[in-house]
């Protein structure tokens, strides 16, 4: 066999192996999305392929299906960051601006800082985020 040949005998075994993994992987019928969306493509190195591939296998769910979660899902954590980091600005600068004036220390500034941050990051959030006065009582009075 010549050089061309042994190439071409190659890549129709590869492709064999590859059509025989293809055929013992189950089938999962796609689904569409419930709401209207928008085809984008997006070019993934091969290796990620893959991988992505065998954990859709294991999740029973089709490839696309797959990468269309993960984005949508880290979409919507960059949105909440975002907008906690938002909120998070606007009850210091809030909280900061009704002790102006007063006579805090810088302690007790401190403190309040490290009680905002506190009360975001808990389930306290909601309160402080109606009502920042809450967060000072008891400070510079």
């Amino acid at each position: 066999m010549d050089k061309r040949s042994e190439e071409m005998a190659g890549a129709i075994e590869e492709a064999e192996r590859r059509q025989s993994e293809e055929d013992e992987r189950p089938y999962v019928r796609p689904t569409r999305p419930v709401r209207g969306g928008q085809v984008y493509s997006v070019r993934i190195p091969v290796e990620k392929i893959e991988a992505l591939r065998k954990i859709a296998v294991e999740l029973e769910v089709q490839p696309s299906a797959l990468m269309r979660q993960w984005v949508l899902e880290r979409l919507d954590d960059e949105k909440k960051r975002i907008i906690g980091n938002s909120v998070e600005q606007v009850i210091t600068v809030r909280v900061l601006h009704s002790i102006e004036g007063s006579s805090v220390s810088p302690e007790q500034r401190a403190a309040l800082i490290k009680r905002i941050e506190d009360s975001i990051n808990s389930a306290a959030f909601d309160e402080a985020v109606g009502s920042p006065a809450r967060l000072t009582k008891g400070i510079g009075s």
